[in-house]
């Protein structure tokens, strides 16, 4: 019989992914105002030119829209990746904060040495300061709340099989 307690997956994974998503959108938005003092859109243009190219730079608030989905669907992407690996990858289990950093730290690797330079044909350029502050973002605010919720899953749905 199955605990009514216990979330689902797909629940799981909306959560994780909106929460990581959220708080990497909100702190890349705050931070680049508070840094360049221009407007936050900017930011998801620059995400929405990883599929739309240049144009996405000089567009209006259909660009910007389209950056916030494509910031979404990674931080999505990620979500399931780690809830695929999470039950096959026994050690993950063990410290779930210490799991989620590690694998935000992973993240913050393939986004920047990966995807960034295919996507925007930027080359990786580390930079103590700025590669410190993008870290910390992943680190703490995609990796830490996908670890944690999804381990909190895999434990509840343990508990109670």
């Amino acid at each position: 019989m199955k605990n009514q307690s216990t979330p689902s997956p797909l629940r799981t994974i909306l959560t994780a992914g909106l929460l990581a998503g959220t708080l990497d959108g909100l702190a890349a938005s705050i931070g680049f105002y508070l840094n360049n003092h221009k407007n936050p859109a900017l930011v998801f243009r620059f995400i929405a030119r990883g599929i739309f190219g240049e144009q996405a730079s000089t567009g209006g608030t259909g660009m910007a829209a389209a950056g916030v989905f494509l910031h979404y669907l990674i931080a999505f992407i990620w979500t399931v990746v780690f809830f695929l690996i999470f039950p096959r990858l026994k050690f993950l289990s063990k410290n779930l904060v210490l799991s989620g950093m590690v694998y935000g730290l992973f993240i913050w690797l393939v986004m920047n040495v990966v995807v960034l330079p295919v996507s925007h044909g930027i080359s990786f350029t580390f930079s103590f300061p700025k590669s410190l502050l993008g870290l910390s973002y992943i680190v703490f605010l995609v990796g830490l709340p996908i670890g944690l919720l999804i381990g909190r899953y895999y434990r509840q749905k343990t508990r109670t099989a």
